[in-house]
């Protein structure tokens, strides 16, 4: 087994580094002055890399350290280290870094409010002298804003850092215009089937066209990475909270020039609800390992970097006959990922199972196009695509019931249904059930009759008044809850889990996701189960040079797929019991878990309501109550998930703009529902139920208001700008 020798605790002995960030969101690197250091500090440039500066994702790749180009405001230039970090924090504030500024970018600067006193103003040579202080990259707190004790080394203040225009500058107005391009290495997908424009030419049919834009947003803490890098003998331990440690082995081996089998990665324990421990720790442990081979001391690097998610902007156009059945819809949609597309295709293949609706349609055509832009790298967020497009599928047609005079609810009793071109993305399990679970929760949550009331509210056209609060709302949704990657997904069948069967029914698991985690409990339960073995004779292989890859955590493919992946295992193992010798090792990949011929395998239901009002004086939405109702083939621990799907709820309704409501006698409550059945799989519900959560908020908002409301999350400008309506 690798583990690393215990070294004596001696402050020369280590290193401590930090990252030197650009502070602008693109331009050049016209040059970098360093101060006077003496051998106690090292500093790592793209120069200096051994082996290749690229971070390779699968298809996509992202360069490590920036050379000469600058693509986003954050990306890493230098990394410097020291034997303190004080000292190295003292450091970087007298690095000075120049740039040189597209000419759009130029003119942006010239165009802003004139320096407040403290700010420094442009000298007669056009450089903009190093203010005082400088704001943090976004998503990080300021110098004032961190606290001494927790603040990581690169956060309370960057380098000085100059920034010098281009020689031409433009006018204002083409400076203003929006500089997101096409990226040219995702081509654009379609999707579809039928005649979408011999239907939408018929005649009698109703034509419905809404946007919804779902806004680019940060994690609300992006908390302190840490990772550490020591060199023992020939043998490379780093030490990281990582989601993905197979893929930071690969990508220190390519950039370190170190050979894999010379590197152990220690998984750390880690909590990372965006993902943000998913390529950040790859790229500490990339810096941490090249110090620590120059030097020969052992390295820690820290950093405070928050997750993004993409801005999404979908545009539905719809045709409907008289009676307000759906017959065709056109989908265009259009992703902004930032300076380095990632993940794109598998985006795309989640986006598409969230936009093709439970409704059956004759004719629909999907068309999704991804952009660049000189923003931080946008992917996972807890989801890659699939609970916004599910919340702009769902939103879209109770939109569409509205427009027909029908209640959505009774909409969706009405047209709800299986159909071939579905099936394909995802296929679901007791389609029936979802309209059961519809019935119930309108009877519970009384949404007939609180949707007629608050639609006679809105016929009244009432505006919002500080006298009369009586603009509520109440929205419904629900869609199929899916877990992990697409069955299209090229490196499934890289990706593991090992189940060995030994002496006296000792049975070992083999993965490498993290293993002290309730989700580990799920597996050791599944796999006891299949094979008739007590739990306490089921453990892990904890060795890192032993562990299987598992791929990355990310799409809840925790509970969602790997339980899938140990059974399927499980059953190759119960095959060859009492016949072949033991030790039986059975594997069993990603790639054979799907269904054939379709993207994805659901056995899990969800539905949604929501009821709110609009507060006069904050203008946010405070909700009222929440019903939701959950049909699973497997629950573990009922009341464990209770406590998560109270939590996703919550969450995703403070970070969508809502609040909830403290009023006495009238607090926010929260009605829970789970079914489940006798015999199936855990399918988690964590992306459709985000979605869920967005799409009936902001059909309760746009029936409070009575006016559009065309963007998530929604803020107080937003409800201002909807009150108003046409007046400006």
């Amino acid at each position: 087994m690798a583990e690393k020798k215990a070294t004596p605790i001696n402050k020369m002995n280590n290193l401590h580094g930090i990252i030197i960030r650009s502070t602008v969101d693109e331009g050049q690197i016209v040059d970098i002055q360093l101060p006077k250091m003496d051998s106690h500090f090292l500093i790592i440039a793209a120069r200096d890399i051994p082996g290749n500066n690229r971070i390779q994702i699968l298809d996509n790749q992202m360069p490590l350290l920036a050379s000469s180009q600058i693509s986003y405001k954050g990306q890493p230039i230098l990394a410097l280290f020291g034997h303190d970090f004080e000292s190295v924090e003292l450091t970087a504030r007298e690095i000075q870094i120049s740039y040189k500024l597209p000419p759009s970018v130029a003119a942006a600067a010239a165009s802003v409010v004139p320096p407040q006193e403290g700010e420094p103003a442009p000298t007669s040579d056009g450089r903009i002298a190093p203010p005082q202080t400088v704001p943090a990259p976004t998503g990080e707190k300021s110098e004032a804003e961190q606290e001494p004790s927790t603040a990581p080394a690169d956060a309370p203040e960057p380098p000085r850092q100059t920034v010098q225009t281009a020689q031409s500058v433009p006018s204002a107005s083409s400076a203003s215009k929006d500089k997101r391009k096409v990226a040219l290495n995702v081509p654009p997908r379609t999707h579809g089937w039928g005649d979408v424009n011999a239907v939408f030419a018929q005649e009698g049919i109703k034509i419905f066209q809404k946007t919804y834009t779902f806004r680019s947003t940060h994690s609300s803490t992006s908390s302190i990475i840490k990772v550490s890098a020591t060199k023992v003998d020939d043998m490379m331990h780093i030490d990281a909270p990582t989601q993905w440690p197979f893929h930071l082995r690969d990508t220190v081996s390519e950039t370190v020039s170190i050979p894999k089998k010379k590197i152990v990665v220690h998984q750390q324990q880690y909590f990372a609800p965006y993902d943000e421990k998913l390529i950040e720790p790859t790229i500490l442990a990339c810096l941490a390992s090249m110090a620590a081979n120059i030097t020969g001391f052992s390295v820690e690097i820290q950093s405070q970097q928050p997750s993004i998610s993409p801005e999404i902007l979908i545009l539905r156009k719809s045709a409907m006959d008289k009676y307000g059945k759906p017959l065709a819809e056109r989908i265009d949609v259009t992703v902004d990922q930032g300076a380095f597309p990632l993940f794109s295709n598998e985006l795309m293949n989640q986006l598409i199972a969230g936009l093709v609706p439970l409704y059956p349609l004759q004719a629909m055509q999907i068309k999704i196009t991804i952009l660049t832009s000189a923003t931080p790298p946008a992917h996972f967020f807890g989801d890659l695509g699939y609970a916004r497009a599910t919340a702009s599928t769902e939103g879209h047609y109770s939109l569409l019931a509205r427009a027909a005079g029908m209640n959505p609810a009774d909409w969706r009793m009405k047209y709800l249904g299986e159909y071939p071109q579905r099936t394909a993305q995802i296929a679901s399990v007791r389609f029936s059930r979802l309209k059961e679970m519809l019935t119930a929760i309108c009877e519970k949550s009384d949404f007939q009759r609180k949707h007629a009331t608050y639609e006679i509210q809105r016929s009244q056209k009432l505006r919002i008044s500080t006298f009369l609060n009586y603009s509520r709302g109440i929205g419904i949704a629900c869609g199929a809850g899916i877990s992990g990657f697409s069955g299209s997904f090229p490196q499934g069948s890289q990706f593991s889990v090992q189940v060995k069967l030994d002496a006296n029914d000792k049975t070992h698991l083999n993965t490498s996701f993290p293993t002290k985690s309730s989700s580990a409990s799920v597996w050791k339960a599944i796999v006891a189960r299949e094979l008739d073995v007590d739990d306490d004779d089921v453990d892990f292989i904890e060795d890192p040079m032993e562990i299987v890859d598992s791929g990355p955590v990310v799409l809840s493919r925790n509970i969602g797929r790997l339980p899938l992946l140990f059974e399927k295992a499980c059953a190759t193992v119960k095959s060859q019991r009492f016949i072949e010798p033991l030790p039986i090792v059975a594997s069993c990949s990603s790639k054979s878990t799907v269904s054939s011929g379709s993207q994805f395998y659901s056995d899990s239901w969800a539905a949604l309501v929501l009821e709110l009002e609009i507060d006069t004086i904050s203008l946010q939405p405070v909700i009222r109550h929440a019903w939701a109702s959950f049909d699973f083939g497997y629950v573990h621990d009922e009341q464990a998930l209770r406590s998560k799907v109270h939590n996703i709820i919550v969450r995703t309704l403070v970070e969508n703009g809502a609040q909830l409501s403290k009023k006495k006698n009238n607090e926010f409550s929260m009605d829970i529902e789970i079914s489940t059945q006798s015999k199936g799989e855990p399918i988690s519900i964590s992306s459709v139920l985000h979605g869920l959560v967005i799409s009936a908020l902001g059909n309760a908002i746009i029936q409070a208001l009575d006016a559009d409301i065309p963007y998530m999350p929604v803020a107080a400008e937003d409800v201002l700008d909807a009150i108003r309506g046409g007046e400006a």
